[in-house]
């Protein structure tokens, strides 16, 4: 049934958008796309992490969004630390990036959410991004060789977001970038005198090249002081 659902919503026009309230706010969702489809259907995506993530914030804290998508953890995270809370959530690829301007407008959190375009990465350096197609906004990654189209961007590093932004600290880090999850966190902790109290990844070993096995990634967090837990693939500092 939400097969068929998703099908014949991707082949609509008239019902392809939705304007929708969930627990932490209003969303304008294109129901072509996987992440908002599933968003429209249960009220949110990836629950099992969203539960994790609403643990981890509390009132006042400052959270990093990368990979903010069209903002379901970026705005949970505004309402969770509270008028006195900061967050800033970035989203590389304009086709959804604009959408997440909108749903941070219509919740009127411009005030609390910062909006960064340029990707994160381990250093400053000029990275090539494929587009991905409208039923998977989500996915956009590095370009693969011989791959055309796309976008070029400059991408920064964690470290120089909280001198930019200003940041005193980074309560939660969420990272969500297709496969480069462990060069941004490289950027976070090697680079920055600020470390992340609390990591949240992804890694998905059997879709990408992370560069590092499963099996060395708790050796790589405890030399910079970190204690990874699970099982939700995430890493916690104290």
């Amino acid at each position: 049934m939400k097969l068929r659902l998703y099908d014949w919503c991707k082949s609509s026009h008239f019902f392809r958008h939705a304007k929708v309230e969930f627990a932490y706010g209003k969303f304008n969702l294109d129901l072509v796309d996987f992440v908002q489809h599933e968003m429209f259907l249960h009220g949110c995506y990836e629950p099992a992490t969203l539960a994790l993530f609403e643990t981890l914030v509390r009132p006042g804290d400052r959270i990093v969004d990368v990979g903010a998508n069209v903002g379901q953890y970026a705005i949970a995270a505004a309402r969770l630390s509270g008028s006195g809370g900061r967050v800033v959530a970035v989203e590389p690829n304009p086709q959804i990036g604009s959408r997440l301007i909108d749903n941070v407008r219509m919740n009127n959190l411009e005030d609390r959410i910062a909006i960064v375009t340029s990707p994160m990465s381990d250093c400053a350096a000029m990275l090539a991004f494929g587009l991905p197609g409208p039923w998977a906004l989500g996915t956009t990654r590095l370009k693969r060789p011989g791959e055309t189209g796309g976008f070029v961007v400059l991408a920064s590093t964690i470290a120089d977001l909280i001198t930019q932004l200003n940041l005193d600290r980074i309560d939660v880090l969420k990272i969500d970038v297709e496969g480069h999850d462990m060069k941004v966190i490289d950027g976070a902790l090697t680079h920055s005198s600020v470390r992340p109290k609390h990591i949240v990844f992804e890694y998905l070993h059997e879709s990408f090249d992370y560069g590092i096995e499963a099996h060395n990634i708790p050796g790589h967090f405890s030399k910079h002081g970190g204690i990874p837990v699970g099982p939700h693939s995430g890493a916690r500092r104290r």
